[in-house]
């Protein structure tokens, strides 16, 4: 179960790059334990996506490497859903900075 976990955050992670304008950038090691999203605009924010068991994600969003946000992510069915999920905490993290 927890190779189709990573699967699904490696998926969601494409798809939001695909959703995002340019200035995302998607970065992991060749065997990644996490997966960062990197912004440039508005402000180098990185949205950290890491494996938190079978069935759920771990989530941070830093600010120039000031956290702002950390949530665990469950419920989640599929990659679509996930960067749903992932999206909503980024938008939260954004307008509570």
């Amino acid at each position: 179960m927890a190779s189709e976990n990573r699967e699904i955050i490696e998926a969601a992670a494409t798809v939001i790059a695909l959703r995002s304008p340019d200035g995302l950038h998607v970065s992991a090691p060749a065997n990644w334990r996490e997966i960062d999203l990197q912004y440039d605009a508005p402000a180098h924010l990185v949205v950290r996506l890491t494996p938190a068991g079978d069935n759920a994600t771990a989530v941070e969003v830093f600010q120039r490497e000031a956290l702002l946000a950390a949530e665990t992510l469950r419920g989640y069915r599929s990659a679509d859903g996930l960067a749903d999920l992932i999206e909503g905490v980024h938008r939260r993290a954004i307008e509570r900075a």
